[in-house]
């Protein structure tokens, strides 16, 4: 399933967890570029901890921040899986200085100076 960009409110994150904690078969979950913080990352904990199918985690540019990023991996490392792991999973975040840094180049390389 793929939710990249599509979650404005921590409440729409519980009510989609609220239906994806009943697919036992989800094997895909992407909820990238959503500002989750650590509101969304306790939503996602219960999905995490007890889904066993899981394969592919993809939660990059969430705005999990230092709490939210813990309570994610710790959900993962509490997961009832036993004899599966995670095939990926990606938790990458993009501060606020890295994202105007690289505007800054990108803006400078592309101008044209006569």
């Amino acid at each position: 399933m793929n939710f990249e960009g599509a979650l404005e409110t921590p409440d729409s994150l519980q009510r989609i967890c609220n239906v994806i904690e009943k697919n036992a078969y989800l094997e895909e979950l992407i909820i990238s570029k959503n500002a989750l913080g650590v509101t969304g990352a306790k939503a996602l904990s219960n999905f995490l901890i007890n889904n066993i199918n899981l394969k592919h985690f993809i939660i990059d540019d969430a705005g999990l921040g230092k709490e939210g990023g813990i309570v994610i991996l710790e959900s993962i490392l509490n997961s009832k899986r036993k004899k599966s792991f995670l095939e990926t999973i990606s938790i990458k975040e993009m501060s606020w200085e890295k994202a105007a840094q690289n505007y800054y180049l990108w803006f400078f390389r592309t101008i044209k100076i006569h």
